[in-house]
This record gives structure tokens, sequence and C-alpha cells, in this order.
């Protein structure tokens, strides 16, 4: 082969021709490399994702936790045979965590309103009833400043020997109050 002066030695070196059993070597190391990148990369990704979520998970705590007021209008109705007209309307300001699901929603209502039952609620931007009592405010849209109807049942009234009297919803069947003594 040729040769050449090694600056730093001063001494003669013979160059060789480019060795298979280097090149080969060369490669398998380029190729861990590139193994050791996509490893790397991947692992990068997964942990962004897992942060993505966490933070997710944060926001949607924070949002939970936080405090919706709404404004609830109560219609308050009398009627005979099945009929009934609007006698009372009144506008009840509810506060709650966004978390918190529509059958808590219902019994502050039926507690600051003095219903005997919980009401139907209505969403009055959509129209669209509220009907699934285990859906928190935040998964059914109801943010700050949200105005609901909310528009009272039939409620029947029961007494028993042993002194408690019941209120129950007539729509549902759903025993509301239990009233003692």
């Amino acid at each position: 082969g040729e040769g050449h002066v090694d600056s730093a030695t001063g001494e003669g070196v013979e160059r060789r021709g480019p060795s298979t059993e280097g090149e080969t070597r060369e490669e398998r190391e380029a190729q861990r490399v590139r193994e050791l990148l996509q490893a790397a990369m991947e692992e990068a990704e997964r942990k962004a994702r897992e942060l993505a979520a966490l933070r997710n998970r944060q926001e949607a705590e924070a949002r939970a936790a936080e405090i919706v007021g709404l404004a609830v209008r109560v219609l308050v109705g009398r009627g005979i045979g099945g009929s009934s007209r609007v006698v009372e309307e009144r506008t009840v300001k509810v506060k709650l965590p966004g978390g918190s699901s529509l059958r808590e929603l219902g019994a502050v209502v039926v507690r600051k309103a003095g219903l005997p039952v919980r009401p139907r609620l209505v969403d009055e931007a959509s129209g669209a009833e509220l009907s699934d009592p285990s859906q928190s405010l935040l998964a059914l849209g109801l943010g700050e400043g949200a105005r609901l109807r909310a528009e009272p049942g039939v409620a029947v009234l029961t007494a028993s020997r042993d002194g408690t009297a019941r209120v129950w919803d007539a729509e549902t069947g759903a025993c509301g109050l239990l009233l003692e003594g």
C-alpha cells in the first residue's frame, strides 16, 4: 500500500485499503446508534404524552373545583287534573363546584326554592332537558353564568301511623323527602 509520515510521531505509516471487517463493525455501530436514537425518541414521545395527560388531568381537576355560579328560574304552578299554569316565578342563585352532579344541583334547588321534589331542569340557552343526574355541571357544558329553568314535578304526600310523612315524586315514584315527628 501507500505510505505517509505520521505528523505526531514522525514515523512512517503504511496506509491500507478499506477493510471489509472494519466496515462491517462500523456499520453495526452506526446501526446500534440509530436504534438507540430511535428508542430515545420513542421514550421522549411517551414521556411527553404522559406529561400532557397529567397536565390535562390537573387542569380538569382544577376546573372541577372551580365554583360555578348558576341562575335557576323556578316556575311554580298550580293545577287540577294535569293542567297547570305558572302562578309564581323566582330566580334562585346557586354556587357549586363545576364537578358537582346534576343530582347535587337539583338538591340545592329543592332546598333553596322550598320545593317538595327535585325539579326537571332545562338549559335555557339550548332548551335541552338535563336528564342524567350523574353528569357533572362541566360535562353538561354549564359554566359560570349559565341560566336554567326548573320545572317542579307533582308531589304526593302520604302519612303513616308511625308518625312519618313522605313526599313522593308522582312522575318517578321515588320518595323525595321523609318527615318524622
